[in-house]
This record gives C-alpha cells, sequence and structure tokens, in this order.
C-alpha cells in the first residue's frame, strides 16, 4: 500500500489543481467564485460515489473469501478485497484518462490582441 499512496498523494493535489485552472479558464471574473464552487461541489461529490462504490467492492470481495475459506478473520480475504477494490479505482482512472483525451474537445490557446497605443495630443 505505501507506493500505491506514495503516488496517490501527489496525483490527488495535482488533480484538484488542475481542475481548479480549467474550471476558471476563460469565466469572467464576476463568475469565478461560482465555478470554482461548482468544481469543488463536484470534486467533493465524484470523491463521496467513487469511495462508496470502491469500498462496496471491497467489502463484497472479502465476504465472498471469507465464505469461501470460512475463517472469519481471513488477512487474505481482506487483502483480496482490498486488491480489488484498488483495481477498480484504477479502472476508474483510465477511464478519466481516456475520457480526458479522446472525449474532451482540444482548445488552442486565444492569442491576445494587443491594443494599439496611441500617443497623447
Amino acid at each position: 500500500m505505501f507506493w500505491g499512496l506514495l503516488v496517490f498523494g501527489p496525483g490527488m493535489g495535482a488533480c484538484f489543481v488542475t481542475a481548479q485552472i480549467s474550471a476558471l479558464t476563460g469565466v469572467p471574473e464576476e463568475e469565478s467564485g461560482l465555478a470554482a464552487g461548482l468544481v469543488d461541489t463536484v470534486f467533493n461529490i465524484g470523491s463521496a460515489i467513487g469511495i462508496a462504490i470502491v469500498t462496496s467492492v471491497a467489502v463484497a470481495v472479502s465476504r465472498t473469501a471469507i465464505s469461501e475459506t470460512g475463517a472469519p478473520e481471513s488477512v487474505a480475504a481482506f487483502n483480496d478485497g482490498l486488491r480489488t477494490a484498488f483495481g477498480v479505482a484504477a479502472a476508474f482512472g483510465a477511464i478519466g484518462l481516456l475520457a480526458a483525451l479522446f472525449v474532451l474537445e482540444r482548445r488552442t490557446p486565444a492569442t491576445a490582441e494587443t491594443p494599439e497605443i496611441t500617443a497623447p495630443g
């Protein structure tokens, strides 16, 4: 678990920052608070749903393994549940990566036009 969590920390930080930057790009200044709030809300809702799904998978697989072995507190069953749950989380990450690469439209940065400066008088 150490290596997975070592990757998770920086990855989560980078994901949150890039989501904020993406959400606020092109948003008028007076609506930037609304856009940031929407991104935070969706991020938290998605996290809660993802945690619920992954936890449900871990518990279901662990219970199945325990019922097959008959041992009430089998470490192997618990590990099987966590391994499967991390696999599901990795699959969600892969789906998100594919969506980012293929579904979202690619935009080129707009070039800012430089206003002409005229001398007074």
